[in-house]
């Protein structure tokens, strides 16, 4: 049997300077998350769909939506505009967690993609004591 997906997905986006760098030669790591979340759009169909950008603070790019049509116009549209940052993941996952509360209730469950470089902030190297763990809700 195969395995049912949330009806309600957030795609994290990572919005820090580091995102400008060149992810190949052709293009920066952001236009990389950008295609690849167009492709995600092409391929799959879930009820409600919303992107957020994460650097110093979270920003809604686009609410839940069914409509991803508006949700793609809205991603090739929108003018990257970098921020520096301590890109607080746990932060961003608990904007998210609000975000998903406040609009649906305690109970709706929630699939979140993160698209990020994975580079830690200012080169800092993240440990257990920086409170890495899994978010669930």
């Amino acid at each position: 049997m195969e395995q049912q997906l949330p009806e309600v997905t957030v795609i994290l986006l990572d919005g820090s300077k580091n995102m400008l760098s060149s992810s190949n030669q052709l293009e920066t790591k952001f236009d990389s998350s950008r295609y690849l979340i167009l492709h995600y759009l092409q391929k799959c169909k879930w009820n409600t769909l919303s992107v957020i950008s994460f650097a110093s603070e979270c920003q809604i790019l686009h609410s839940f939506t069914k409509n991803h049509d508006s949700l793609i116009m809205t991603i090739n549209e929108w003018k990257f505009t970098p921020e520096d940052s301590n890109r607080e993941m746990k932060a961003a996952c608990e904007f998210v967690e609000q975000y998903v509360t406040d609009t649906f209730g305690p109970d709706q469950v929630c699939q979140i993609i993160i698209l990020t470089d994975g580079s830690s902030p200012q080169g800092r190297v993240l440990s257990e004591e920086d409170g890495s763990r899994p978010i669930q809700f």
